[in-house]
């Protein structure tokens, strides 16, 4: 898994995740079946020719027909074409979202046929859910400059519990806030995992390159033409000289923008090696 910065951490599962297993005869499986409904989270519309089609979900045992279809429908897939038939496509599209949805419930292994459709409109998925996985050992390595009770302090993840890609991700930006409220602001976070097929464990090492100390060495501010500029320094949670905070940066812009001001705050590199130069732009409300 590739590591991120504090600006914006996305890991992503290793693939070895989703290599998969023998599909097992499903007929072996009971079945459960639930209402779908439509992208506003409604039955469909009987009342004008609009049938409601029913979802057979086959080889479930670890969730319900009714949980599985908060995972199918979590992004709101059209499931009806603007005639009131069923829109294959978009039911397609919906399994990857359950699909997804086992993922982040520890099933690492889990396959999701292809949706059947019948004639009569009913639909048939049929599911291998596999093993769960599970955190194994969780470890924080690295050239940390805190505390290790204190990094590791910002870890949610627990050894034991069902592996979920987004506990991950959580705990990725939290060590990356930690760091880049620090004045870390190229703090580099990288979750490299390892996964034992036998056990149905995952392994996490958080591998922490903090970079250089950095100091904010200009603010910049611009956009605006009827508030004051020292109105604006004000409201800032940062200032020159100062180390560098990603919170106090937050801070900031809540603070400008319960003025009514819409702000956007980037930076760029000093002309020193480790300071930063901070730009605040201003839209003000008469430009919005």
């Amino acid at each position: 898994m590739q590591g991120a910065c504090h600006q914006g951490p996305t890991p992503s599962h290793d693939a070895r995740f989703y290599g998969s297993l023998l599909f097992l005869l499903l007929s072996l499986f009971a079945t459960t079946n639930a209402v779908a409904r439509d992208s506003a989270g409604n039955k469909a519309d009987t009342s004008s020719g609009i049938g409601t089609p029913k979802i057979d979900f086959v080889g479930n045992k670890a969730f319900n027909s009714e949980k599985l279809l908060e995972g199918l429908l979590s992004r709101r897939p059209r499931l009806f074409t603007e005639s009131g038939s069923l829109n294959p496509n978009a039911f397609h599209e919906a399994t990857d979202n359950l699909t997804a949805f086992y993922y982040d419930n520890g099933f690492l292994n889990v396959q999701v046929d292809d949706p059947q459709i019948a004639s009569d409109g009913r639909v048939t998925i049929a599911i291998y859910e596999g093993p769960v996985y599970r955190a194994g050992s969780i470890a924080i390595e690295g050239q940390l400059r805190f505390p290790r009770r204190d990094v590791e302090a910002q870890l949610t993840m627990r050894s034991g519990q069902p592996f979920r890609g987004s506990t991950l991700q959580r705990n990725v930006l939290a060590l990356s806030d930690f760091y880049s409220d620090r004045g870390f602001a190229y703090v580099n976070v990288d979750p490299r995992t390892k996964m034992d097929s036998g056990r149905h464990l995952v392994s996490v090492n958080f591998l922490i390159k903090p970079g250089d100390e950095i100091r904010i060495d200009q603010i910049t501010v611009s956009g605006n033409t009827t508030t004051p500029e020292q109105v604006i320094r004000a409201a800032l949670r940062f200032h020159e000289h100062e180390l560098y905070s990603a919170q106090a940066i937050r801070e900031s812009v809540a603070r400008l923008v319960a003025l009514g001001l819409r702000t956007k705050v980037t930076t760029q590199p000093s002309t020193k090696p480790d300071e930063i130069n901070v730009i605040v732009t201003i839209v003000e409300k008469s430009k919005v």
